[in-house]
């Protein structure tokens, strides 16, 4: 017979399906602050689990790995990014891609914005130029 000690996978589950959720989060954040709104109205700009989580990847492999004794491995529904729309595509989405696992030993805010903080010495600011004056924003037809 299994000797499987449920609290046990009920909290490693639980803990995984928050590291999931801010990964994805954000990613979605991170896109929608540099211009790039698609992650924002799909509702992926969210702590809920359920509009990030994958069937497969979130639930079914996860406690499968867990009941078995196998080490732990998930993954959540990809955030959609249009890299048209970002106002600097290389480095906005370099960015993007880092946000993810850049939450993993900061707050979100400064995980995200700290390093082009750092590395520029100007802000981030949502929807407009980097100087927050509402400049131009690159945008596609292309989805």
């Amino acid at each position: 017979m299994l000797d499987i000690n449920f609290a046990q996978v009920f909290i490693a589950f639980i803990v995984l399906l928050f590291s999931l959720t801010v990964h994805e989060m954000s990613h979605a954040w991170t896109a929608d602050r540099l211009g790039d709104p698609t992650a924002r109205l799909r509702g992926r700009v969210s702590l809920n689990p359920i509009v990030h989580a994958d069937l497969i990847g979130t639930v079914v492999f996860p406690l499968l790995a867990l009941i078995g004794g196998v080490p732990l491995i998930g993954w959540a529904k990809p955030v959609p990014v249009n890299v048209n729309q970002l106002r600097h595509k290389r480095r906005d989405y370099v960015l993007v891609a880092a946000a993810g696992p850049a939450r993993g030993e900061d707050d979100l805010p400064s995980g995200v914005l700290w390093p082009h903080h750092h590395a520029t010495g100007r802000r981030l600011r949502p929807h407009g130029d980097e100087y927050g004056k509402g400049g131009p924003r690159v945008s596609s037809l292309a989805t």
